[in-house]
C-alpha cells in the first residue's frame, strides 16, 4: 500500500498556493511533493484528487520496477520488420516513397 497525506499549504514566492504532501511507499521509504494551485483551481477536492493521482503513480512505478526484470526475459528475437515503401500524405496529396 502507499499512503499520501498533506503536510502543509503555503503561499509561495509567485503567490501560488503550494501543496506540500508526503508519501509512504511499500517499503516504508518516503516522498514528498508538490503541487502548486491558484485561486481559480484551489479545493480541498482538487488536493484529494491530485493526492489520489499521486499515490496511483507511485504504485504503477512500484509495479514497473519490480516487472520489468521479469518483462525484459521475453523473447523478442521473432520481432521483425521490412519497409520498402510507405505512402505519405503532403499537403493532402497522398504520394508512395519507397527506398530506391
Amino acid at each position: 500500500m502507499i499512503s499520501g497525506k498533506v503536510l502543509s499549504a503555503m503561499i509561495d514566492e509567485n503567490g501560488n498556493i503550494k501543496v506540500e504532501s508526503e508519501y509512504t511507499l511499500t517499503d516504508g521509504s518516503k516522498k514528498i511533493g508538490h503541487t502548486r494551485y491558484n485561486a481559480f483551481n484551489f479545493s480541498t477536492d482538487k488536493v484529494l484528487e491530485d493526492v489520489k493521482t499521486h499515490c496511483e503513480t507511485l504504485m504503477k512505478r512500484v509495479y514497473g520496477l519490480k516487472k520489468n526484470p521479469e518483462l525484459i526475459q521475453t523473447d523478442l528475437s521473432s520481432i521483425n520488420y521490412d519497409c520498402s515503401s510507405l505512402d505519405v500524405e503532403i499537403n493532402g496529396v497522398i504520394t508512395t516513397i519507397d527506398d530506391k
